[in-house]
């Protein structure tokens, strides 16, 4: 406190302050800390200087939220990183810049991940890479929400995905996949999208259906009534999980609601909370889903969208061990950006 007053008087000095003001302004020892009201002649320069950096110090902490959830932006381009209040521990990695690491196409030998100068957003930011899992606060502490990248809006009758395997991750239309969207003819029912910075690893074997992971970041179904916007990018509240196996592979789906949904499951805490606020609504994704599956699948090709509905535990316990699949990615790569 002292040392935001000794700011004060330093700027209420250059200002012009007359001395009486300065010293009215200032606390009596063992008294509090905070500034009084002060009126009288020679006191509206402290004022306003104490007001001026009281504005500023709001503004700054909104610039650093909006940085934080644009992953750095240009920030990180340039090397600044003084939003960062903390000091990192020792072998902590630093946060992604604007470069991001793109999963580059399959080739006999194995897969690639290469740096990419250019990137997939208006912002120049990478949407699997650069915005960051959990929603901070202006103090840099987690509020207990993730970020949810919306790749295909409510009503979308277009499959719209985060290219892991071009520079930049943008989201594209997979046309194949559109095509069967169309073909069957159901607008989605949901908004759906993805974590950044996780990664459903294909060798992590999963616990409860014995297969690997699909090898994208990981799913997330929005239930709200709300459309959201193709990339934008929205804190939500994970809610409960369910699984698809998909062509022998794991691909689960975290069932959230976003933090911005004004309906009835704007007070959703739980999968039994859903049930309760918006009877029949699980019911209607997880048919939609199923259906949509089996309408779409190939010949030869297998899938199996399990019934239950596991609870918010198991939803962050796979949110949580896709992100630490992500570092683990991102740490393979080689001073030159493969591995």
């Amino acid at each position: 406190a002292m040392g935001f007053l000794g700011d004060v008087l330093g700027y209420a000095v250059a200002s012009g302050a007359e001395p009486q003001a300065i010293a009215q302004a200032l606390p009596a020892e063992g008294t509090s800390r905070s500034l009084p009201q002060l009126d009288g002649p020679g006191v509206s320069s402290v004022n306003a200087v104490v007001c001026g950096i009281a504005v500023s110090t709001c503004l700054a902490g909104v610039d650093v939220g909006l940085r934080r959830l644009r992953g750095g932006g240009q920030q990180s381009q340039r090397g600044d990183h003084s939003h960062r209040s903390r000091q990192r521990s020792p072998g902590e990695r630093p946060r992604l810049s604007v470069v991001g690491l793109a999963r580059l196409p399959r080739q006999s030998g194995g897969e690639s991940y290469a740096a990419s100068g250019s990137c997939g957003s208006s912002q120049g930011t990478s949407l699997w890479h650069d915005v960051e899992l959990h929603q901070k606060d202006w103090v840099d502490e987690s509020t207990g929400h993730f970020h949810l990248v919306c790749e295909m809006p409510l009503g979308s009758l277009e499959k719209l995905e985060v290219m892991t395997d071009v520079p930049g991750n943008g989201i594209r239309e997979d046309l194949g996949a559109s095509a069967k969207l169309k073909a069957f003819g159901r607008p989605l029912p949901f908004n759906y999208g993805c974590f950044p910075q996780t990664w459903r690893d294909p060798e992590e074997i999963d616990e409860l259906h014995g297969c690997g992971g699909d090898d994208d970041p990981l799913d997330v179904i929005d239930l709200g009534s709300q459309q959201l916007a193709v990339g934008a990018v929205v804190p939500c509240r994970p809610l409960g999980a369910v699984c698809l196996i998909d062509e022998a592979k794991a691909d689960w789906k975290i069932l959230a609601v976003s933090v911005q949904e004004e309906g009835p499951l704007a007070e959703a805490r739980s999968i039994a909370d859903v049930e309760c606020l918006a009877p029949g609504r699980l019911a209607e994704v997880l048919e939609w889903l199923d259906d949509f599956k089996q309408s779409s699948v190939g010949s030869g090709e297998e899938v199996k969208l399990h019934a239950e509905v596991h609870s918010f535990d198991k939803a962050l316990a796979l949110i949580e061990q896709d992100h630490a699949a992500w570092r683990r990615l991102v740490a393979q790569a080689g001073p030159n950006g493969t591995s």
